[in-house]
C-alpha cells in the first residue's frame, strides 16, 4: 500500500520557524552579552577594589607621614619657644646681676691701689671699720675715683680681703715685722682675729705661758715632768690651722701635744672635745683614745688644720694642707674653741689661720 507524500510547508510556517530561530539566536546573543557584561563588571569591580586598596594604603602612609611631620614641627616649635623663654630668663638674671653688682660692689682706695670688693664681704664682721664706713651717710667716696680711701698698706690689705672672704687669717710666709703690721691693720679696721687667751689657762697650766705681742704664738715653759701646759683661743671657729714652730722636749716621759677643738656646757664644763696628738698621731674624743685611728707625727714647721664640717657633723684633719684621711663623724653641733694641751717643755705653736 503506498504512503501519501508530505504536504510541503506553506509560507506561513516557514516564516514562523524563521522568526523562532531568530528569536532563539537573539536570546542567545543577549544572554551571552549579559554574561560577558557581568564578567566585565566583575573584573572592573575587582580592579577598582584593588586600586582603591592600593590608594588607601598610600593615603594612610601619606597621612601618617603628614601627622608625624606635624608633630615634629610642633615639638620643634615648642622647643624653640622654651629656649627663647630660657634665654629671656638668663638675660633677665644677667641684667639683675649687673644691676645688683653695680650697687653692691664697693671700691676702696688702699694706699693708692684700687680694690673692688662686694659689699656683703665688707660687712661680714659686724662692728668693723667697714660697717661704720658704709652705714654713715656723711662718709662718701672720693669724687675723682668713686672709691673710699683706706690708709693702709695695699700688700697687706690682700690678707685682710682673704680674711673677710674666708674667715681665715693666714700669715704664712710673712716676715715678723710684716706680720706685726698686719695685726695692727686688722686692729685699726676693728676686725677681731683669732688669738690665744692666756686667761683661759689659769688654774690649768702648771708651767709658764709666753705669748707673742699679737697673741697668736704661744710657748710653754715646763720645769718638771708632771707639769702640763694648756691654752685656749679667744673665740669659737669651725676651722683652725696651727703651726709647730718648735717641738720642745720632755722630762723622761712620753711626749704629748694635743691640738683640738672643744665645746663647753653652760656651767663651763667641757661638753665635747676632739684632739690630735702631733707627737704620736693619736686622735682623742674627750678622754677616750680612738685606737682604730693612727695619723702622722709632726715636726717643726708643719701645720695641722682641723676642720669641723657643720652640715655633715664631721671633723677632718690635714697636714700642711693635705687631707690625712681621718674623719670623725657624729660630732655634736656646738661652738668649738681651739686649744693646746702639752707636756713638752719649750714647745712653740702659732696660729696660722
Amino acid at each position: 500500500m503506498m504512503q501519501p507524500e508530505p504536504t510541503p510547508a506553506g509560507p506561513t510556517t516557514a516564516l514562523r520557524q524563521l522568526r523562532e530561530r531568530h528569536a532563539n539566536e537573539e536570546a542567545y546573543l543577549r544572554e551571552a552579552q549579559a554574561r560577558k557584561l557581568a564578567e566585565f563588571q566583575a573584573r572592573l569591580a575587582d580592579e577598582l577594589a584593588e586600586l582603591r586598596a592600593a590608594h588607601a594604603a598610600e593615603l594612610d602612609v601619606l597621612f601618617t607621614s603628614l601627622h608625624d611631620a606635624a608633630n615634629r614641627l610642633e615639638a620643634e616649635t615648642s622647643l624653640l619657644h622654651e629656649r627663647k623663654r630660657q634665654w629671656g630668663v638668663v638675660e633677665q638674671r644677667v641684667e639683675e646681676s649687673l644691676e645688683k653688682l653695680s650697687s653692691s660692689v664697693i671700691k676702696l682706695n688702699v694706699g693708692g691701689r684700687i680694690f673692688a670688693v662686694p659689699k656683703e664681704t665688707l660687712l661680714r664682721f659686724e662692728g668693723s671699720y667697714f660697717h661704720a664706713m658704709l652705714s654713715n651717710e656723711h662718709w662718701k667716696p672720693d669724687l675723682d675715683n668713686d672709691a673710699y680711701f683706706i690708709d693702709a698698706d695695699p700688700t697687706l690689705f690682700e690678707y685682710v680681703m682673704t680674711y673677710l672672704r674666708e674667715g681665715d687669717l693666714s700669715c704664712e710666709g710673712l716676715p715678723p715685722l710684716k706680720k706685726q703690721r698686719l695685726m695692727k691693720t686688722l686692729d685699726y679696721l676693728n676686725l677681731d682675729v683669732l688669738q690665744w687667751d692666756a686667761g683661759a689657762s689659769i688654774d690649768i697650766t702648771d708651767g709658764t705661758i709666753l705669748l707673742s705681742e699679737d697673741k697668736r704664738t704661744v710657748s710653754f715653759s715646763l720645769s718638771i715632768a708632771d707639769e702640763t701646759g694648756f691654752i685656749q683661743a679667744t673665740h669659737p671657729v669651725d676651722r683652725v690651722s696651727i703651726q709647730i714652730v718648735s717641738t720642745g722636749n720632755t722630762f723622761d716621759v712620753t711626749p704629748q701635744t694635743h691640738i683640738g677643738l672643744e665645746a663647753f656646757q653652760p656651767d663651763g664644763d667641757v661638753d665635747a672635745a676632739i684632739s690630735y696628738n702631733v707627737c704620736s698621731g693619736d686622735v682623742k674624743n674627750l678622754d677616750a683614745r680612738m685606737d682604730k685611728i693612727k695619723g702622722q707625727t709632726f715636726q717643726s714647721g708643719d701645720i695641722l688644720t682641723i676642720s669641723y664640717h657643720r652640715a655633715e657633723r664631721a671633723m677632718t684633719f690635714a697636714k700642711n694642707g693635705l687631707d690625712m684621711g681621718i674623719c670623725i663623724e657624729d660630732v655634736p653641733d656646738k661652738k668649738y674653741y681651739p686649744y693646746i694641751d702639752t707636756n713638752c717643755d719649750g714647745i712653740c705653736l702659732s696660729l696660722a689661720s
